[in-house]
């Protein structure tokens, strides 16, 4: 069974010479929820008008459902776009709203009752029909937005920055019910955002992208966990990175030394050569506080350093530390009730901190 959107070799310049996409292949299976996310201008928006034929590709092939749909216009393709100001008709009511594409397909009248009252219902808005858009809150516009686009059963719903206008909590929760809507529907829908929280909450896979092309493609988790590049390591959350010399290997650990600061990590898979320059990428919230090196649990690295900040995170403290050398280092306490009753450190205080050589990852540095 052919994937339900292919692009193949896809390429968009604009005039003057503006690479916005370069030479994009992708795969999106029947059902997904995939997420392109990147920093504005990374061509992800670019990608998201050409799947629904809003922008032409210079070259390349893009096909749904195994169709060759490259050229064809928007109302031609089996999908619908929810833009991100919702672009909702205001002298409508909410159900003329949702009719409006029913009414175009020339449908019968009650069977566009039918699919409006339906339709509500699924985004639990069947008691504001009547109302027009100016009497919703924005999540309600939101969802009568998503209605809209759901009614006519498109094969492929594109999302392009959906929940940017709304305040943070009712981000955080729409995100939730776009989850639910998704798994409930079983349509496939492709998300546009350059918010990470929001695509490694919703996504099935996520696409990163950079200066036009695909940098990464995983799940949220590999993402996270096992980024495949510096840029990707620091943009999907935070990574410390220290350029380090790798030493000698053992049991299947290699030795890394900075400035007097020696710590171990597990290659998993990457170039580790005695005397290489690489990049060692670690979490903030992987690094644990200890209370000196002979507490360090068994098999991990410890480091020490002095704080030069403490930054109250809300459910979290994070400490900004100089290692040995002057490198700087975050570490990301939770605010449990151990670190409440024991404090936080202080300003200038020595720390020392352990890291599991499992939770340090490996990438090229510049100076290799």
């Amino acid at each position: 069974m052919p994937h339900i959107v292919e692009l193949d070799h896809v390429t968009k310049s604009f005039p003057g010479g503006v690479l916005a996409v370069n030479d994009v292949n992708l795969a999106i299976e029947e059902g997904e929820f995939v997420t392109l996310l990147g920093p504005s201008g990374c061509g992800k928006t670019t990608t998201l008008r050409m799947i629904g034929g809003f922008d032409l590709p210079t070259s390349g092939t893009i096909r749904l459902a195994g169709e060759d749909v490259t050229h064809l216009p928007p109302y031609q393709r089996q999908v619908n776009m929810v833009f991100q100001d919702y672009a909702l008709f205001p002298h409508m009511t909410v159900g003329r709203n949702v009719a409006y594409g029913l009414e175009r397909m020339k449908l019968p009248k009650d069977e566009i009752d039918k699919i409006v009252r339906s339709t509500l219902q699924q985004v639990e808005l069947g008691n504001v029909i009547d109302r027009k858009p100016h009497q919703l809150s924005g999540g309600q516009r939101q969802r009568v937005a998503l209605a809209r686009a759901i009614a006519r059963k498109p094969k492929v719903l594109l999302l392009d920055e959906p929940l940017s206008a709304l305040d943070a909590n009712l981000r955080e929760q729409m995100q939730v019910e776009l989850k639910h809507l998704h798994e409930r529907l079983g349509l496939t829908f492709v998300l546009v955002t350059h918010n990470q929280t929001e695509a490694l909450v919703m996504s099935d896979r996520v696409v990163v992208m950079e200066g036009g092309r695909i940098a990464q493609i995983g799940t949220p988790d590999d993402i996270y966990e096992r980024p495949a590049s510096p840029y990707i390591a620091n943009f999907i959350g935070t990574s410390n990175l220290l350029e380090v010399t790798v030493g000698a290997e053992n049991g299947g650990l290699v030795d890394l030394t900075r400035d007097g600061v020696s710590f171990r990590a597990r290659p998993q898979g990457r170039t580790a050569n005695v005397g290489q320059k690489l990049l060692a990428g670690i979490r903030p919230e992987k690094a644990i506080l200890i209370s000196s090196p002979s507490e360090a649990p068994a098999g991990m690295s410890v480091l020490s350093g002095n704080v030069r900040e403490v930054l109250f995170h809300g459910s979290n403290a994070r400490l900004r530390i100089e290692l040995a050398g002057g490198a700087p280092f975050l570490v990301d306490l939770p605010l449990s009730t151990a670190n409440a009753r024991h404090g936080l450190p202080k300003t200038d205080a020595t720390i020392a901190i352990a890291v599991h050589p499992d939770n340090v990852t490996l990438f090229p540095s510049s100076h290799s």
